[in-house]
């Protein structure tokens, strides 16, 4: 749909229809979406789905770190996230190839 694209980057216009094999159709239209820049998350939720996506490649206690340095990055440099980033790939690298395989 053009007009999509023209509403972009203002919206994040999207369209969903179903046909049912019944017959019916259900469609719905949205503007944006959670967490486009005009529907923001709060920490909270933010911080729920950076542990469910990370839960598996670290500890709770780096993901603790992970989320403070990031609460605090204006005030710290890059490199602290960065150095606790590297960390990630390296829980990674020592976890089992079966534990890889999930």
């Amino acid at each position: 749909d053009d007009g999509f694209s023209d509403r972009f980057p203002a919206e994040m216009p999207c369209r969903l229809r179903l046909e049912l094999r019944d017959g019916r159709v259900v469609s719905n239209e949205l503007a944006d979406y959670p967490g486009f820049r005009t529907r923001g998350q709060t920490w909270d939720v933010v911080r729920a789905k950076f542990d469910r996506l990370s839960g598996a490649s670290t500890t709770p206690v780096l993901r603790d770190q992970i989320a403070a340095t990031v609460a605090d990055l204006d005030r710290r440099p890059v490199r602290d996230l960065t150095h606790l980033l590297a960390a990630v790939s390296r829980q990674r690298d020592a976890a089992s190839p079966q534990e890889h395989a999930t």
